[in-house]
């Protein structure tokens, strides 16, 4: 049974071979097709593997048998394969193992330390990530965060998205996979390089931001000629970015309409209402801002009590303790104010959307479309109000008015926002939590590189699109 390979032996020299020569010679082609049967047909996956250096070079790649089980996505955790088959462990110190077969991605030598592995097994149960998969098909995409955000987990090996496991996409933050990798995703503001690494054919390049760009309108690499013309798309909070990546979102209905939630939340407001004994609160740090919140917070103080936590207040409220402190703010006060930053457009940040499911009232104060955004009456936006002074007398009239200000508590626990919880761990511990919505934008990233030819783009210049004059100072005060 020759296979294509096997033809290169020739048929015109057979006849005149001798029996103990035809025996050797078809020995030989048979240990050739053996050895090298992954590289028949597939000419073309050399260039996937990276030159990962000596080190690299002297790795012991295993070879495995493909069968029904192993074409699939195997998790990294399945202990059923056989110490020969290519496997990923999760144990302290342990090294992960390289492998390469046809048809399959190049795995690099991963070393894990107790802390790193510690770390993804409680990330894994809070389901912030996916199992890493091994093997994993050449025609599976690959997405590097090449610049990852201070918020993302370190992920050495490839992992499913944590919002659609299901898709044919893996994600990761080791640039060893730099070469195998479909996107590429530098987060804006911690791009440290002057110039970008070499960028390979094919390879979709993306612009991440969740910041008000005039904090680092200058401070960031992105500006010079060598990145200007480097992306393709965007993945941004803005409305017009190319991937949406909001802090938070709510649910549609088919015809774009909110939606309230499937089943009512039962709640004996007349007792939350009692256990309230402050009437605003804000939590806050960064003291003097581009919106001037400070200065509207010290006007509204000389109309309504307000409490502040945080540095620049009285109250203190530990960061590592942000669960309890919202649980204690909601249970004690009637109103908080979710004012942000800076005024930029479509910039609403968790501030909003993770203190809207709390027992109180919302108010706001930024630059983003708040009505486009979450139901309208569900909250308070400065913005609707000539001053300080107004606004500080509706919320005064709805402290008096227990009827009403329930009423409002009540239409707005007909909704829900939505938005994931992205833990900052270190050596297996939660040291900060962060509030954001990247995981559907994964998912989308993996439907536009599956169809990249409708989604086909590039940036003349990126900086141009990110600073184009979307802040503002406010007016209202």
């Amino acid at each position: 049974m020759c296979t294509k390979y096997s033809h290169r032996c020739g048929s015109k020299i057979l006849n005149q071979l001798s029996l103990r020569s035809l025996f050797a010679l078809v020995l030989i082609c048979m240990l050739v097709i053996y050895f090298t049967k992954d590289m028949i047909g597939n000419k073309d996956s050399s260039p996937l593997i990276p030159d990962w250096g000596k080190q690299g070079k002297n790795v012991l790649r295993s070879r495995i048998k493909l069968t029904d089980r192993s074409k699939q996505h195997i998790s990294a955790h399945d202990s059923s394969l056989s110490p020969n088959s290519l496997q990923s462990h999760l144990s302290g110190g342990t090294i992960i193992s390289s492998g390469y077969s046809a048809g399959y991605r190049t795995m690099p030598t991963i070393h894990l330390s107790e802390g790193e592995v510690r770390s993804l097994k409680l990330l894994r149960r809070l389901h912030v990530i996916e199992d890493a998969t091994v093997p994993v098909s050449l025609d599976t995409k690959v997405i590097l965060w090449y610049v990852p955000t201070r918020y993302h987990p370190v992920l050495s090996q490839l992992h499913k998205l944590r919002h659609c496991p299901e898709v044919k996409c893996r994600v990761t933050t080791n640039r060893a996979f730099y070469n195998q990798s479909d996107a590429l995703v530098f987060t804006a503001q911690l791009i440290q390089d002057y110039k970008p690494p070499p960028k390979l054919p094919n390879q979709v390049w993306l612009l991440h931001n969740h910041e008000s760009p005039h904090l680092w309108a200058r401070h960031m690499n992105l500006y010079n000629e060598h990145w200007k013309d480097t992306f393709n798309w965007t993945m941004d909070y803005r409305e017009d970015a190319d991937v949406r990546a909001p802090y938070g979102c709510f649910e549609r209905d088919k015809n774009g309409m909110f939606q309230k939630r499937t089943v009512s939340l039962s709640k004996n407001y007349t007792n939350i209402l009692a256990s309230k004994k402050g009437v605003v609160a804000w939590m806050v740090s960064n003291c003097q801002t581009m919106s001037l919140r400070h200065k509207y917070v010290a006007e509204l103080k000389k109309y309504v009590r307000v409490d502040i936590f945080g540095e620049c207040g009285s109250k203190s409220c530990a960061r590592l303790n942000d669960g309890s402190c919202l649980e204690t703010i909601g249970t004690e006060y009637k109103f908080y104010l979710a004012f942000e930053n800076a005024f930029c457009k479509d910039y609403i940040t968790e501030k909003f959307f993770r203190y809207y499911n709390a027992n109180m009232i919302v108010i706001v104060r930024g630059g983003g479309d708040y009505r486009s955004v979450a139901p309208e009456g569900t909250f308070l936006n400065a913005a609707d109000f000539e001053s300080p002074k107004a606004l500080a007398n509706h919320i005064n009239m709805l402290d008096k008015n227990d009827e009403e200000y329930i009423q409002l508590v009540r239409l707005k626990d007909q909704y829900e926002s939505i938005f994931e919880e992205w833990p900052i761990v270190q050596n297996g511990v939660i040291t900060y939590m962060s509030y954001h919505s990247d995981a559907r934008a994964m998912c989308e990233i993996c439907d536009k590189l599956w169809n990249k030819d409708k989604y086909r783009k590039a940036y003349t210049d990126v900086g141009v699109w990110f600073k184009k004059g979307l802040c503002y100072y406010p007016k209202d005060v």
